[in-house]
């Protein structure tokens, strides 16, 4: 099987690729799930532990 050189490099942003594409497919499902979650809980403090490129939604959004 031949390969042509373009499939062997990534052009772009990586951060503005993995935010565009990944996190709405792979990530925002749970992210989604866990706020809704949490919504219904009394809740005074959360610590939030993931890594990202700190993408925040509507009510996913929280004051710092």
């Amino acid at each position: 099987m031949g390969s042509s050189g373009t499939d062997k490099v990534f052009a772009g942003s990586i951060p503005k690729f993995y935010d565009t594409y990944l996190v709405p497919l792979l990530f925002e499902p749970y992210a989604t799930d866990l706020v809704n979650r949490l919504a219904s809980r009394s809740l005074s403090r959360v610590l939030e532990v993931a890594a990202g490129t700190d993408r925040c939604h509507g009510s996913e959004s929280a004051d710092a």
